[in-house]
């Protein structure tokens, strides 16, 4: 894939997370072959400093002024769309070509929308051959279409950590002499999701803490990590109110550290099951909650490796084996 850039002058652009891991991890890999790279972002993500590549502040300039002198344009997919599209429309009228990554599976038609119109970039950059076949199945011209992974996964795949953990923990909290569990959810209520599966983040994160308390185990932490696009006040009431003890929430720390020290992992649907995979880490989706009938966004990862769990007390015992684990590690 450095053959997409080589030699050019790249402009980066991304808005949502999953969406600016992927093309950062593609320009840590790829990014020596370019004459230069630019890149922009309308949001602001801990992980930045991860990555090798200074990222500046939309819009400090129009879109057309961003892609002067620019040979080629590279973008992540927000839902709801962002600054992606209006650089691609922009693009497409000065003719620099340009590349948009999808990192999932899910609202892939949605994510080159804008009311009534569809912007679409000249490539089109999916994970797998079955993310190809849903592009394909909500319209997506297969022409556009190429399956190329997703950068992001290989760079979690050879990632370890670069500082000590029990100063990590402490600064953001959390007991480094605490076994604890991760909950990463994704912000179903922030975007309506709630009617579509018939749950929401709270009710995953309630069912937790009934499955830690019917282990006995109290003395095991939850920490709650915020997705960027949470309502951070609605889990910082519910742990305001709750007597349960143990318990964490943290707004911005860096996933992949979190992962690293948890337990396990615990979620849904988000992207960061899979990232907590990719990192070895043990993995719970929380399915029990999911309403009949209604489709499990992550059938789509062919790798596995994680537990589902459909009823309480599976959850139990995937804690339980979790936290064994980690005993003996």
């Amino acid at each position: 894939m450095s053959d997409w850039i080589a030699n050019r002058r790249v402009l980066a652009a991304f808005g949502d997370p999953a969406g600016a891991k992927a093309v950062l991890a593609y320009l840590s890999a790829y990014g020596r072959a370019a004459a230069t790279i630019t890149a922009v972002s309308d949001r602001k993500h801990g992980f930045y400093e991860d990555f090798d590549c200074k990222v500046q502040p939309w819009p400090a300039r129009a879109a057309q002024d961003w892609l002067k002198d620019k040979d080629i344009l590279l973008t992540g997919t927000s839902v709801p769309t962002g600054l992606e599209l209006e650089l691609i429309e922009s693009a497409a009228r000065v003719e620099v070509p340009s590349i948009s990554f999808v990192d999932h599976w899910t609202n892939m038609a949605a994510r080159f929308q804008s009311g009534a119109r569809r912007i679409l970039p000249d490539r089109i950059a999916v994970i797998d051959e079955q993310a190809g076949r849903v592009a394909h199945r909500e319209g997506l011209p297969a022409e556009r279409v190429c399956v190329v992974g997703n950068p992001y996964h290989e760079y979690l795949r050879a990632w370890r950590p670069k500082v000590a953990m029990e100063g990590f923990l402490a600064s953001i909290g959390v007991d480094p002499a605490v076994p604890y569990l991760l909950y990463a959810p994704e912000p179903l209520s922030s975007f309506n999701l709630d009617k579509t599966y018939g749950f929401d983040e709270l009710d995953g994160l309630r069912l937790l803490i009934k499955a830690r308390r019917a282990r006995g185990r109290g003395d095991v932490a939850i920490v709650v990590k915020g997705h960027p696009n949470q309502h951070h006040a609605l889990f910082e009431r519910e742990l305001a109110a709750t007597a349960e003890q143990n318990l964490v929430y943290v707004r911005e720390a860096d996933f992949n550290l979190l992962a690293h020290g948890a337990a396990a992992v615990i979620g849904f649907f988000s992207n960061s099951m899979i990232e907590a995979r990719l990192l070895g880490r043990p993995v719970i989706r929380l399915l029990s909650l999911l309403r009949a009938g209604a489709a499990d966004p992550l059938a789509g990862w062919r790798e596995g490796g994680w537990t589902e769990v459909y009823t309480d007390h599976e959850l139990v015992d995937a804690l339980a084996a979790a936290l064994d684990d980690i005993r003996k590690n």
